[in-house]
């Protein structure tokens, strides 16, 4: 069944955010979505899980238009992680955590059921998180609270996982460490994943598939390592790279110059 958008179309008053888009999202693979500053990917990010709805075109999840699930049926099969996500620092792990069952929890239930614990109990685990479980979020460090709001998003046992820069002020090994587990998450559950980030090599490295937002709409849309290369950077960013073969046959890219055709005025 078909995931995606068609001429999806998004604006702010006389200003264009979204034009006409069209994206294909592949069923249990990862996905990043990459673009400059102002293309509009924290924007269709919200589309995707359902929070903008201020919008024309279709949003198709599983062969089924968006509008036609209530808020809480989204919920229950789209987590969205936020950029720049926050909680009140006295408040534990797993209390946190524990938001994520909202969605599956009867309007009337007072206590989380049993089924409740054990998603919260699994989101934990498959971050590494059990061990800081009663610790306040306000005591941990960047990388653990990016892990604890990764668990807070698996509790809702969600089909979908979208991710807005989740690398976003860490340092470079906690960088390494949520990548990974968002890898393993959607190796392991078979987990659709949907990614923006700033990073090309992280999509090079963690994406199956990336789609390039440019000009308010999908520039290009493949394989990863068939889609980025030092002439779709140099086009889409205005920046020059040198391309750069790792020991595993993996290609890595380094920024060396802007061109002529920068534009690093843009602000998204």
């Amino acid at each position: 069944m078909f995931s995606g958008t068609r001429q999806l179309s998004v604006k702010r008053g006389n200003v264009t955010v979204l034009d006409r888009l069209s994206l294909t999202i592949p069923r249990g693979k990862r996905l990043a979505i990459i673009g400059p500053n102002g293309a509009g990917k924290s924007t269709l990010l919200r589309v995707l899980a359902g929070i903008d709805r201020s919008y024309e075109g279709e949003v198709i999840i599983d062969g089924q238009n968006l509008r036609d699930l209530t808020r809480r049926q989204t919920a229950r099969r789209i987590a969205f992680l936020p950029q720049g996500a926050a909680a009140p620092p006295d408040m534990t792990v797993r209390q946190i955590v524990t938001y994520g069952r909202y969605a599956h929890r009867a309007p009337w239930a007072i206590r989380t059921g049993q089924s409740d614990r054990k998603a919260v109990d699994n989101a934990l685990t498959l971050t590494s998180m059990t061990d800081l479980q009663d610790r306040p979020m306000g005591a941990l460090s960047g990388g653990e609270r990016q892990r604890a709001f990764l668990a807070l998003a698996l509790a809702q046992e969600p089909a979908y996982l979208l991710l807005d820069e989740p690398t976003t002020y860490l340092d470079l090994a906690h960088q390494i460490a949520v990548m990974q587990i968002i890898r393993d998450l959607n190796s392991r559950l078979g987990m659709t994943v949907i990614m923006v980030l700033h990073d090309i090599n992280h999509a090079l490295q963690y994406a199956d598939e990336t789609a390039v937002l440019a000009n308010h709409t999908i520039a290009a849309q493949g394989p990863s390592d068939q889609i980025i290369d030092t002439s779709s950077i140099a086009s889409v960013f205005g920046v020059r790279a040198e391309r750069f073969t790792g020991s595993g046959g993996r290609s890595v890219y380094v920024p060396v110059g802007l061109t002529s055709k920068a534009n690093i005025d843009n602000k998204e």
